[in-house]
Order: C-alpha cells, then sequence, then structure tokens
C-alpha cells in the first residue's frame, strides 16, 4: 500500500460510503488501468459547474482526491499547468457549458454536470434532480457513476456494459448512502442522467430521465438534428407496461398537464418520468435505472453534440437548438463551444419567461465539438 493510500481510502469511504475492502479493490482497479494505454496520458481537469448548490468546493473534494490518488499511483498523470484558464482548457477541448438556476425561490439549482476528457476517450454527463432533494442526488450521482466508470474493467473492451453497470450500481449506491447517512433523503427524491462517452470512432450513449443529448450532422440541405435519446415518459406503452407489472400506475392530477407515476391507490409519489437514479419509493412502482444505451459511428458529418436538461428543451425543439449553438459557433466551433451553449441558455430561459412568467426551471447544457 503507497504510503498516503490509508488517508485516500478514509477519506473516499466517507464521501462514497463503502467499506474499506470494496475501494482497495477499486483502488487496484484503478492501478491497472493506469498500466494500460486506455488510461495513458494527459487526463485534463474534471470540469463543473461553479453554479450549483454547492459550488465548487464540494466538487473540489472528489477531484482533488481523484487527481491525488492517480497521480499515487502513475507519477506520469499530466494535470493542467499552473496559470491555464478553464476557458482555455475547454477551448482546446471543444467544449463548452452553461448552467443556470431557474426562478423558483425557495430551491437550489438541482442541475448539475460533469466532464471529463483523456487521451483516449472523453466522457460527459448532465443530471437534473428532482424532489426535495434533488440538488444531493444529482451531485452524489455524477461523482460515483463517473468514478465507477473509470474503475471498471470492462470500460475498455465493453463500453456499453461498462454504462450499463455504472447506472444501476449508481442507482443501488444513493439509496445506500441515503439510507446509511441520513445526510439526504431520496426516497421521493432522484435524478435524471444522461451520458455521452467518446472515442476516436463512436459515441457510446446511455441515459435514463428526460434530459436529452442530440447529434448535430451536416447533411445537403444543413445542419440537422439527429436524435440520440427519447425521453422517459410514462406514457410510452413498454414503459407503462412496466410500470403497472409492478404495481404502479399513471394518473394526470387536476389542473396537472402530465401523466405521472404513482404507487396503485396512492398519491405519491407523483413523478413524471419512468426512469430514474434514487426515488427509493418510485422504484417499487415500476420506476427504472436501468439505462436506454446506443451507439453512434462518427463521420465527417458529426459536428456536435448537445446534452441538456429539461429546461432547456421545454420550448426549444432539437433542431432549433441546433440551430441556434450552430449560429453562435460560425466556423470557430472549438473556441465559441462556451459562447454557443451560454447562448442556448439564455434563449431557454428567454422562452421560459415568454410562456411562463415568473416559472423558469433549472438549465444546464453541454456543447462537445467532434471536430
Amino acid at each position: 500500500m503507497l504510503k498516503n493510500e490509508q488517508p485516500l481510502l478514509r477519506d473516499l469511504r466517507r464521501l462514497f460510503s463503502l467499506s474499506s475492502r470494496h475501494l482497495c479493490r477499486r483502488i487496484d482497479l484503478v492501478r491497472r488501468h493506469l498500466q494500460s494505454p486506455f488510461f495513458s496520458v494527459d487526463v485534463s481537469p474534471l470540469l463543473r459547474s461553479p453554479f450549483s448548490r454547492a459550488g465548487l468546493s464540494r466538487f473540489a473534494f472528489f477531484s482533488g482526491h481523484l487527481q491525488r490518488l492517480c497521480l499515487s499511483l502513475r507519477r506520469s498523470l499530466q494535470v493542467r499547468p499552473p496559470g491555464s484558464s478553464v476557458e482555455n482548457v475547454m477551448r482546446s477541448l471543444g467544449f463548452g457549458f452553461a448552467c443556470k438556476k431557474g426562478l423558483k425561490p425557495d430551491s437550489p439549482n438541482q442541475d448539475d454536470f460533469a466532464a471529463l476528457c483523456c487521451s483516449a476517450f472523453r466522457l460527459f454527463g448532465v443530471f437534473d434532480g428532482h424532489g426535495p432533494s434533488g440538488h444531493d442526488v444529482s451531485g452524489y450521482v455524477h461523482r460515483m457513476l463517473f468514478a465507477l466508470l473509470l474503475t471498471d474493467e470492462s470500460l475498455n473492451r465493453n463500453p456499453q456494459l461498462a454504462l450499463r453497470n455504472a447506472f444501476v450500481a449508481t442507482h443501488q449506491s444513493v439509496l445506500a448512502y441515503a439510507a446509511h447517512t441520513e445526510r439526504f433523503d431520496c426516497s421521493l427524491s432522484g435524478s435524471t442522467a444522461s451520458v455521452v462517452l467518446q472515442t476516436q470512432r463512436r459515441l457510446f450513449v446511455a441515459h435514463v430521465g428526460d434530459s436529452r443529448a442530440v447529434l448535430a450532422r451536416q447533411r445537403r440541405d444543413g445542419v440537422v438534428a439527429e436524435t440520440l435519446t427519447v425521453d422517459h415518459k410514462p406514457t410510452i406503452p413498454a414503459e407503462r407496461a412496466r410500470i403497472e407489472a409492478a404495481g404502479g400506475e399513471l394518473k394526470r392530477l387536476e389542473c396537472d398537464i402530465p401523466y405521472r407515476v404513482f404507487l396503485k391507490g396512492r398519491l405519491y409519489p407523483g413523478l413524471a418520468m419512468s426512469r430514474a437514479l434514487g426515488d427509493a419509493i418510485a422504484s417499487h412502482a415500476g420506476v427504472s435505472c436501468e439505462p436506454d444505451l446506443s451507439t453512434v459511428e462518427l463521420d465527417r458529418s458529426c459536428l456536435f453534440v448537445i446534452i441538456a436538461s429539461d429546461g432547456v428543451w421545454e420550448f426549444i425543439s432539437n433542431q432549433e437548438a441546433v440551430n441556434i449553438v450552430n449560429e453562435a459557433m460560425g466556423s470557430e466551433r472549438k473556441v465559441r463551444a462556451k459562447a454557443a451553449a451560454e447562448r442556448l441558455a439564455l434563449e431557454a430561459f428567454k422562452r421560459w419567461v415568454e410562456e411562463e412568467g415568473n416559472v423558469v426551471d433549472d438549465i444546464t447544457c453541454q456543447i462537445i465539438c467532434l471536430r
């Protein structure tokens, strides 16, 4: 065991509520990964929003320990040199984000996101919390899901399997963590998760909930939107069948628009989506943590990907979003990805105000340039 591994185990156990044996096994997995070409060099810093409830300090706790662990195991790991700004790093990666709190005075920003880039792959995710502790769940989910992916031996040879396993394990972990620590309650709280893993030739997409991912392709008649995810609504026939088979039911409450998932004969949980992470009660009503998985072969027509919470998509179509981002980036896609994300978020905010007045959902989007 390395000299400073024991404090890392203690801190990681406190963060993830895992056993020492499990964490030792995880460290062994990280060690093996870092010896393989898949984790060769130049892991860029993890990026995440400074706008979320707990701010950068909460994220720094995780990323700092992860980087210390990696540096302990392999000194050749390269981190961002001192003095280089996050903006410069994002420009070089062709990545931009925006994360804006909505107009809900009694609620913190429940959106969260993360990005991780290395020489072999890039990993991106958007997480939209819901319920009284949704902000805590989304924060926990993005940290745990990325950590599990980083230490999964199957990530290199079977990314889809690794993604699926990480989603299910994260769901189980957040339920156990909430029950064990009582730091937050996820009986009526959960999170969406939309994750895109980019390798040199492919995109691997996994998602639960209604945070959507869209691919922009160059066609003869212009740049067109291609849907990468389908919102998990309980009215989809297959989703409804699973919910009813599990003892749940769909109801539309008076003065409410969407159909929601309830335990049969009860007035809870009332979730407006059919898949999510967390949501302990809803999981007994057929709400699933199993992600939908898809793969896209990359070619010259693939321009960029948008991943965004439903605050963006409520009043903006997929094609509109692609048009807004494409126009904002122009010919300098990598350089202007951040500005394009801000432009899309601002337009989404304006649409909410126009349609709903003083009601605006939290808004988060990521722009990932593919060439």
